[in-house]
C-alpha cells in the first residue's frame, strides 16, 4: 500500500450549517477516518453554492477527517453525501465544524507567492554576480556582492527550464522550510528571486568553508573541541525537530564555518532534502533519500520514518570526529548498506584509546537500530558528555591523522560526483532530456538531487575510490 505525501497539506477547520455539505465523493475515494472530495454540488431548494464551496480554499482533492467507512456502504458516484449529514450534523446545536487537510496551490503559484517583492527590481539591479562556488545538476552557487551595502553573499542560481514539475515542488518546499528555519546555526534565506530564465536564492555567505577542511588544518585537535561541535550540531537539529523538520541529508559537506577566525560558528546547510513531519495521523516521511554512509537503516530497509533518522546521521558524524573513520564502510555499496543494516560498529584500539567512555556512550544512544531507542536531540543535550564538564582537553593525534585520510577520500568522492554530474548535464542537453538523479520509493514521491552526491542509489559498487579507512577487525 502506497501512502501519499502530505508533509506539505495544511489542516483547515470550517463551521458550516446543519443540511447536507454538497460535496460530490465517489467510493474509490473513501478511506478509514477519511473522504476524499471530488468536487461540489449546490445543496437546498435555492440550488446555492454549499456553504464549504463558498469557503474558496476547500477544492476538490481536500480530504475530509474525521469520518469512518462504514458509514459508506451504499456509496455511488456523485453521490450527495446525505450519510455523511448524519454523522457531522451537530447535537448541540444548527452548526457543526468540520476539518479538512487541503492540499497546497501549485509549484508555481507558491512561488510566485515566496518571491514576491515589494518593488519591481530584479536580481541584477542588486546584486554583482562573481566567482563560482560550487555546481550540482540544476544549480551554480556563485558568490555575489550587494550593489548598495558591499555585502557579500552565497547565490544559487537555478536554471528553470531544466525543472520538472516536480523539482519545482521540491525547491517551493525548501524554500518555504528555510524562510521558517531562522536559527543562529542554520545558513540562513535572505531572498528570492523568480526571474524569466532563473530562480536565484540570496543565502548566507560563508567565508569559513567547510567544517571537516578547518579541522584537517589544525595541529592541535581534541575531544573537547569535538563536543563542542556535536552540542552546537544537536542544538540546531533539536530545533528543527521542535518545528517537526526533518534534515535527511546531514553530512560533513553541510557543516560550514561562517568566519575564517571562529571554529565554532557551524551552520547547517542544505535543506534540499528537508521535510515537515507528516501531520498526525500519516504513516510517516518513505522516500529513500540521504547520502550513503551516513543514512539512517530505517531508510535502506523502505520504513517508514521520522526524525530519528537525523539523530542516527549525527551519532555517524560524532563517531567520525572522534576517531576520523566511519562507523560503516565498504567500497561496494550493497556491502555498505548491508553493515548499516546490520547496526554493527566497534571502538576500535588504537583509533579510540583516548576518547572518554562518556564519548561512546553517546554514541551508542545514537546508533540504535530501533529508532524509537534512538534518544531525541533534546535528551542527548541532557548526556554527561555534552551537558557536564567531563571532558579532558587532551589531543586527539591518531584521529586528526585518520581525518585526514578521510576528508582526502571525501573530496576526491565529491569531485568524481561533479564531473559525473557535469557529463549528465551534457548528454540531457545534447539528448533533450532532463539530467536527473531520482529514487523513486514505490510511494509515489520522487525526491530529487541537485547537488551531488545526494540520493541513495541501488546500484551494487560505488565509485573507483582510494582505499577506505583501516579499521583493526
Amino acid at each position: 500500500m502506497t501512502h501519499p505525501d502530505r508533509s506539505q497539506w495544511k489542516r483547515v477547520d470550517v463551521v458550516v450549517p446543519a443540511g447536507p455539505l454538497g460535496l460530490i465523493v465517489s467510493k474509490s475515494s473513501i478511506g478509514e477516518g477519511h473522504v476524499i472530495v471530488d468536487g461540489f454540488r449546490p445543496v437546498g431548494d435555492s440550488a446555492e453554492p454549499g456553504a464549504l464551496e463558498k469557503q474558496g480554499e476547500i477544492g476538490p482533492n481536500s480530504i475530509l477527517l474525521g469520518v469512518n467507512a462504514h458509514d459508506f456502504t451504499d456509496v455511488t458516484a456523485n453521490w450527495s453525501f446525505e450519510k455523511i449529514r448524519e454523522v457531522l450534523v451537530s447535537t448541540s446545536g444548527t452548526e457543526r465544524t468540520v476539518r479538512f487537510l487541503v492540499p497546497p496551490p501549485p509549484p508555481d503559484v507558491q512561488f510566485e507567492e515566496i518571491a514576491a517583492h515589494e518593488s519591481d527590481k530584479r536580481f541584477a539591479d542588486m546584486y554583482t554576480l562573481g566567482k563560482e562556488l560550487g555546481a550540482g545538476t540544476f544549480s551554480v552557487v556563485r558568490e555575489a556582492t550587494h550593489k548598495t551595502t558591499g555585502e557579500r553573499f552565497a547565490i544559487k542560481c537555478i536554471k528553470r527550464a531544466q525543472l520538472s514539475a516536480d523539482d519545482l515542488e521540491a525547491l517551493v518546499a525548501e524554500v518555504k522550510i528555510l524562510q521558517e528555519m531562522q536559527h543562529p546555526h542554520i545558513v540562513k534565506l535572505y531572498d528570492v528571486f523568480q526571474e524569466d530564465k532563473y530562480f536565484f536564492l540570496v543565502t548566507e555567505y560563508m567565508a569559513g568553508g567547510e567544517l571537516f577542511e578547518r579541522i584537517v588544518e589544525k595541529n592541535f585537535y581534541s575531544e573537547r573541541e569535538a563536543r563542542d561541535l556535536v552540542k552546537v550540531l544537536l542544538e540546531t537539529i533539536a530545533f528543527c525537530h521542535s518545528a517537526d523538520v526533518v534534515h535527511r541529508d546531514l553530512k560533513p559537506e553541510n557543516l560550514l564555518l561562517s568566519s575564517a577566525d571562529d571554529d565554532a560558528d557551524i551552520k547547517l546547510a542544505d535543506f534540499g532534502f528537508a521535510k515537515k513531519a507528516l501531520v498526525k495521523g500519516d504513516v510517516g516521511l518513505s522516500t529513500a533519500c540521504g547520502t550513503p554512509g551516513y543514512v539512517a537503516p530505517e531508510i535502506l530497509m523502505s520504513k517508514p520514518y521520522g526524525k530519528e533518522v537525523d539523530i542516527w546521521s549525527i551519532g555517524v558524524i560524532t563517531y567520525i570526529l572522534l576517531c576520523g573513520y566511519p562507523p560503516f564502510h565498504h567500497d561496494n555499496q550493497s556491502m555498505l548498506f548491508r553493515l548499516i543494516k546490520a547496526g554493527r560498529y566497534e571502538f576500535d584500539s588504537p583509533y579510540w584509546d583516548d576518547v572518554s567512555a562518556e564519548a561512546k556512550d553517546l554514541i551508542s544512544k545514537m546508533l540504535l537500530l530501533q529508532p524509537a531507542e534512538r534518544w531525541t536531540a533534546s535528551q542527548l543535550l541532557e548526556h554527561p558528555w555534552i551537558s557536564q564538564d567531563v571532558v579532558k582537553d587532551v589531543q586527539l593525534t591518531t584521529a586528526l591523522e585518520e581525518l585526514r585520510k578521510f576528508n582526502a577520500r571525501r573530496k576526491f568522492r565529491a569531485a568524481v560526483s561533479t564531473v559525473k554530474a557535469t557529463i549528465s548535464l551534457t548528454k540531457a542537453l545534447t539528448l533533450g532530456g532532463s539530467p536527473r538523479s531520482i529514487k523513486n520509493s514505490g510511494d509515489g514521491e520522487e525526491q530529487r538531487s541537485n547537488s551531488a552526491p545526494a540520493v541513495v542509489h541501488g546500484s551494487e559498487t560505488v565509485d573507483t575510490l582510494p582505499p577506505p579507512p583501516h579499521t583493526p577487525q
